[in-house]
């Protein structure tokens, strides 16, 4: 992973929290093109296993991380459960850190629903925030659980550099939230599979905008 600690003189005269933001590796849905949601069967794939080791080893290279948080769906815990293995850390379990619940599309091809509910899967705008997944939930209710637990996890650790695995979803929105004010679409904020985004955000108090010093990086995989 590339060295940019050379970005924090920014925030010298305010504590800031350094978060490492991770996607889960290669899960067995990714691999299938489906939907997988809040889905309890879902699990990494022997590629998405060997992406999250590699993912631990390189951030144990570059930082001295201090708390490693994640979604305790399989695919997250499992990620993060091979990255705590590599910086001598055990995953804290937050339901915030969940994907988006599409309800009675998890499972379902991409394709399929990119006809069935269009509104869903295009770029999310202020109306589309608010219309949730039939038996699911909206965006709006995911980045308002997700931005809440982030922001719990920056007031735990003013000062220190957490890592958070997460989803898709969720990662779109909180960086989008965290560095650009207003935020812009999640959908901008795209992160492919174990890929690590950087961030440095006020803390104690929590305020923003944070300052984004990678997005999406890749270069460890």
């Amino acid at each position: 992973m590339r060295d940019t600690h050379t970005h924090t003189h920014t925030h010298t005269h305010t504590q800031t929290t350094r978060l490492l933001l991770v996607r889960h590796g290669e899960s067995t849905a990714n691999a299938q093109g489906v939907f997988s949601g809040w889905s309890t069967d879902v699990v990494l794939t022997e590629l998405g296993r060997r992406q999250a080791s590699v993912t631990g080893a390189g951030l144990r290279r570059y930082a001295r991380i201090d708390a490693l948080y994640a979604s305790p769906l399989p695919r997250t815990r499992q990620t993060a459960e091979l990255i705590g293995a590599e910086i001598d850390l055990e995953p804290v379990l937050i339901d915030g850190l969940r994907e988006i619940d599409v309800g009675e599309a998890t499972g379902q091809p991409i394709t399929e629903l990119a006809t069935l509910h269009p509104h869903l899967l295009r770029d999310v705008d202020d109306e589309s925030m608010m219309i949730p997944w039939p038996g699911g939930e909206s965006h709006f209710q995911l980045r308002t659980r997700a931005m809440a637990a982030i922001e719990d996890i920056v007031e735990r650790h003013p000062g220190q550099t957490v890592v958070v695995v997460s989803h898709g979803g969720p990662l779109g929105w909180i960086v989008s939230t965290l560095a650009s004010v207003p935020p812009r679409p999640y959908r901008e904020f795209r992160h492919q599979n174990c890929a690590v985004s950087e961030l440095l955000v006020p803390s104690n108090p929590f305020r923003l905008p944070a300052e984004l010093i990678r997005f999406n990086d890749c270069a460890h995989l």
